[in-house]
């Protein structure tokens, strides 16, 4: 009889937890393994998920900020995150089988990028780390009763292991202390991690980011020009629901000015159509 999803889990847990115990419970390596589908846009769904759509965010909003106040950009990056795994001629990591680490990585060159380039406009991007967090992405390794069992363990590793935060409450303790500092005193070639003691008390640590600029700017202009193509693409596209359909229509629009597509989504919704 074959093994069961949760047995097979189980018996890679408990044969490697002691090789690679503090690795594992460190960073999550070898066991946030997500099947990396594809988007109905053609791209990779960890790249698109964990790093692009939040790119195109801040692209999107980039006039909006840092100008009646100073802007921070808050990256949620993680202690997985392995320049290993990560390629510059392959961001979206289709070749590769630790996509999360890499999206994380590239995430950790994003807000130094994005840094480099805004600070003049008054924006300040800056990444930071929650630790081990039970979350859904955990509960996918193990069920939640094997994590009940092994909570004391991973209390008492907290001696060694401070990124064991569990907690959503600990696991906040860095995105709290970014928000309370000056934009201007944080070190964007810093991660701020979420640490817990074994007492459970947070903290705050350090992980510096050897990130080079030029390698910055290399996934910075990658990003830019996918962005730019997604907006040219959509631009010549007007998608309108109606009555719960999507409609797709592209021919014709391509020749069209931006008002004349304004005036008829418009008189479109003056229609009913929504």
């Amino acid at each position: 009889m074959e093994n069961t999803v949760l047995e097979r889990s189980i018996v890679i847990f408990v044969n490697v937890v002691f090789s690679e115990g503090v690795r594992i419970l460190s960073t999550g390596w070898g066991v946030l393994n997500h099947i990396n589908e594809t988007t109905p846009e053609g791209l990779q769904e960890i790249f698109a998920t964990n790093l692009f759509g939040h790119f195109v965010m801040v692209r999107e909003l980039e006039d909006c900020l840092g100008k009646a106040q100073e802007t921070q950009i808050i990256w949620t990056s993680s202690q997985n995150a392995n320049s290993d795994d990560f390629s510059y001629t392959d961001v979206q990591h289709r070749n590769g089988r630790e996509p999360y680490s890499s999206s994380k990585y590239a995430t950790d060159v994003v807000s130094v990028a994005f840094n480099d380039r805004l600070n003049k406009k008054g924006i300040y991007s800056v990444t930071t780390c929650p630790g081990l967090v039970m979350s859904n992405l955990t509960l996918g390794i193990l069920p939640a009763w094997v994590w009940f069992l092994v909570m004391p363990f991973i209390f008492f590793m907290r001696l060694f292991v401070g990124s064991l935060t569990c907690s959503a409450y600990n696991a906040a303790e860095a995105l709290i202390y970014v928000t309370k500092q000056k934009c201007e005193s944080l070190n964007p070639r810093i991660k701020y991690c979420s640490l817990c003691s074994v007492l459970g008390r947070p903290y705050v640590g350090e992980e510096k980011l050897n990130i080079d600029e030029k390698d910055a700017d290399d996934l910075y202009n990658q990003l830019e020009t996918l962005y730019q193509g997604f907006k040219l693409m959509y631009r010549n596209s007007k998608t309108i629901t109606t009555q719960g359909h999507v409609t797709e229509m592209r021919n014709g629009f391509k020749a069209r000015s931006e008002d004349e597509l304004d005036n008829e989504a418009h008189n479109g919704y003056q229609n009913g159509i929504h």
